[in-house]
């Protein structure tokens, strides 16, 4: 779908930018901005819950 002109075209009506990870690319990509906001979050000294 991703690489459908339908898809591009939608995408850029939007003003989205091209984002293409899937499965565990998106895994780990999500996992590694997770851990970096909360450690912002940590340095801005905010309170930080961790989900379990």
């Amino acid at each position: 779908m991703m690489a459908t002109p339908v898809f591009n075209k939608l995408r850029a009506e939007r003003g989205l930018f091209p984002f293409a990870k899937t499965g565990a690319e998106l895994d780990a990509y999500v996992k590694a901005r997770v851990a970096y906001y909360r450690t912002l979050a940590k340095d801005f000294g905010l309170n930080v819950a961790v989900a379990k």
